[in-house]
């Protein structure tokens, strides 16, 4: 689904590491993404959910983070939406989050500051959410 994982510096993490989101779910498959070779610091988070809506309240909880710091709140891969997109500010860094409307897939990029959040989402690739059937 997410092309970057194959990278040596993503690795698989267990629900234990964090990544539920605030109804108690945990991404059925996650993987986490060094990104330093991009920004410092830079962190990225693949998940897959039980269903859209697990996917879609990990979103939610970005926003409860503070108010939006990034005009943008869809994301496009090759000029075209596919889906919802959140960045603010938290303790002193930035988090972005995205998910495939209406699946279970989503990703999250954690960044100093909201230069580098742009640097990280420009080097990543997407695939759009027609390749696995949305």
């Amino acid at each position: 689904m997410f092309p970057d994982v194959d990278g040596a510096t993503c690795r698989p993490v267990s629900p234990a590491d964090g990544l539920a989101n605030s109804a108690g779910a945990a991404p059925t498959e996650a993987y986490v993404c060094d990104y330093s070779s991009t920004a410092p610091g830079a962190v990225v988070a693949f998940t897959q959910w039980g269903d859209a809506s697990a996917a879609r309240t990990w979103y939610d909880d970005t926003t409860r983070l503070g108010p939006r710091i990034e005009e943008f709140d869809t994301w496009q891969v090759g000029g075209v939406e596919q889906g919802a997109l959140y960045t603010a500010q938290y303790q002193g860094r930035v988090v972005s989050t995205g998910i495939y409307d209406g699946t279970p897939y989503g990703w999250e990029i954690r960044t100093a500051n909201l230069d580098q959040s742009n640097q990280v989402f420009n080097a990543l690739r997407f695939q759009q959410r027609t390749a696995f059937g949305s």
